[in-house]
């Protein structure tokens, strides 16, 4: 998914009132750190405190230069994510780099990484993503 199709679908769960909760439900997934804070890590953090989702923290190049002071949510180097709180995933938003950033993170870090299309993917088709490993976590 592209970011306008990830935002469509987005929408789509929004406006028939599921939202993407049910990715991390059934997926078992409680806290997780969020890689972008563009304008699609914008809505990605949104969507996800209202589903309750614990973010534990963010990541970001530009972290010296990204505050979220009213949730007081910490902003990270990707190369200190080995020194956080253990998370159950990494959701990566911008989408048309998202492959990219994976590669990266994955030099840096062996926590599960999906990007925010592949959640919302999941919620609309109700499909299990099978390459991804928390979901045979059960």
């Amino acid at each position: 998914m592209n970011t306008l199709e990830t935002i469509d679908g987005m929408l789509k769960l929004e406006q028939a009132g599921k939202g993407i909760k049910e990715f991390f439900v059934q997926n078992d997934v409680h806290d997780v750190a969020l890689y972008g804070l563009g304008r699609l890590g914008e809505r990605t953090y949104e969507a996800l405190r209202r589903a309750g989702v614990n973010i534990q923290y963010a990541i970001d190049r530009d972290a010296d230069y990204i505050s979220i002071e009213e949730d007081k949510l910490t902003v990270i180097k990707p190369e200190d994510i080995e020194k956080q709180k253990e998370i159950d995933l990494i959701i990566v938003t911008p989408m048309e780099s998202y492959y990219d950033i994976k590669d990266y993170l994955e030099t840096v870090t062996s926590r599960d990484i999906i990007s925010i299309g592949e959640a919302v993917e999941y919620c609309l088709d109700g499909e299990c993503l099978s390459t991804l490993r928390i979901v045979r976590k059960k």
